[in-house]
């Protein structure tokens, strides 16, 4: 029994992805997906350039429109890039490989866990295109899973999430002809 299972990791190990699912980083995205950074980067200069002023004029010695254009700028960088960056790490945390049997779902840039979700658990992929994903050709898949079963998702909710993939269109096709083989196959075994 021992040997059986050993055997069917080492050949798990040894199987290549089918595909992999990476989300495609768009700075437009990730800053409409953090509409308080836009809003904070807008309204921080306006309402707090005096103080932010005093900060730049005493700590960087920058007085009259040197230290403003400065405050401005510092207000920019924390605002936008602190958000463009975090969107970067967070596409390139994220990876699902598409095995025949499986998907593998790693996730957290900084721990990288991996999570092994087998397909008798997933009923359906659908893909959510929002207008500006439209125009960028990237798109969301969505794994749905069956209803009752048990399964330890990478996410908060019940349902996988793949954000901005490009190429949606042959992708999709492609996961729905694996999905559907084995769901046909595990019709036949039954």
């Amino acid at each position: 029994m021992a040997d059986d299972v050993e055997t069917q990791l080492e050949r798990a190990a040894a199987q290549k992805p089918l595909m992999y699912l990476k989300p495609a980083y768009e700075p437009f995205l990730a800053l409409w997906r953090r509409p308080w950074a836009v809003a904070l980067g807008v309204l921080t200069p306006v309402f707090m350039m005096p103080e932010l002023r005093w900060l730049v004029g005493t700590f960087a010695g920058l007085e009259g429109e040197a230290g403003a254009f400065a405050a401005l700028f510092g207000c920019f960088l924390v605002t936008v890039g602190l958000p463009l960056i975090g969107g970067y790490l967070e596409s390139r945390a994220f990876s699902c490989a598409v095995f025949s049997d499986h998907l593998a779902v790693t996730r957290n840039w900084l721990l990288n866990e991996k999570i092994r979700i087998p397909y008798r658990h997933i009923a359906e992929v659908r893909v959510r295109v929002n207008r500006l994903q439209r125009r960028m050709h990237v798109a969301d898949f969505e794994f749905m899973p069956v209803l009752n079963s048990t399964i330890e998702l990478p996410t908060a909710s019940a349902i996988l999430t793949v954000r901005d993939v490009a190429r949606p269109g042959r992708r999709l096709e492609k996961l729905r002809k694996i999905l559907g083989d084995f769901h046909a196959m595990q019709a036949g075994a039954a």
